[in-house]
C-alpha cells in the first residue's frame, strides 16, 4: 500500500496584495517541494512541521494549529466519500530559523493531506473533487477569507496568473 507524493510550495512573483484587493492581477510560481506525504499500512497521522513532530488517532484528536488544518482536511474529505485508509505521514517545510516564510505551507498542506485521500481511496477519485475540495477546506480554514490563488497554484504547478472577477451589481 505504501505510496508517496510531493506538492509545491508558491511564490509570488508579482501582484501579492493585489489577489486581496482585486484592483490588478498578481503571479504566481510553483516552487520546490514544500509538503510530503506517504501511506502505509496502520491507522493515524504523523506530522512534522515548524521543527515539531506530532502523532494522533481519531480517537486522540489532532494538536492544535496545522494539525488542526490536517484534521479539517480528513474530515472534510470523509464526508465527501474519499476519506484516509491507511496510516498518513506528512512532512511541511516553508520555515527558516522557526519562522514561515510564506510559501504557502496551509496551501500545500491542504493539497497534500486531500492528495493523500485521494490516493487511499480504493476508488477513482476525480481530480475535480479533490481540487474543489482542497479550495473549500482551505477557505474554510482562513474565516472563510482568502482568494484562493495559493491553493490554486499548489494544485496546478507552473506559472498561475490570477485576476480576480470583477463584481457586478444588477
Amino acid at each position: 500500500m505504501a505510496r508517496r507524493g510531493s506538492v509545491a510550495g508558491k511564490l509570488m512573483v508579482g501582484g501579492e496584495y493585489a489577489v486581496l484587493t482585486g484592483q490588478s492581477r498578481s503571479l504566481a510560481a510553483a516552487v520546490g517541494s514544500l509538503a510530503r506525504w506517504s501511506l502505509d499500512e496502520g491507522k493515524g497521522v504523523s506530522l512534522a512541521a515548524f521543527g515539531s513532530e506530532w502523532r494522533w488517532s481519531e480517537a486522540s484528536g489532532a494538536p492544535q494549529g496545522i494539525g488542526q488544518l490536517v484534521q479539517r482536511c480528513l474530515s472534510d474529505a470523509a464526508a465527501h466519500g474519499f476519506g484516509l485508509i491507511g496510516h498518513l505521514s506528512l512532512e511541511v517545510d516553508g520555515e527558516v530559523a522557526g519562522t514561515k516564510v510564506g510559501l504557502g505551507t496551509s496551501a500545500a498542506t491542504v493539497v497534500a493531506t486531500m492528495a493523500a485521500c485521494a490516493a487511499s481511496s480504493p476508488q477513482n477519485v476525480p481530480a475535480a473533487l479533490v481540487h474543489e475540495r482542497a479550495h473549500a477546506t482551505h477557505r474554510a480554514s482562513q474565516g472563510g477569507k482568502g482568494s484562493g490563488y495559493d491553493v490554486g497554484t499548489v494544485l496546478t504547478g507552473g506559472c498561475a496568473l490570477y485576476d480576480r472577477p470583477t463584481e457586478t451589481t444588477t
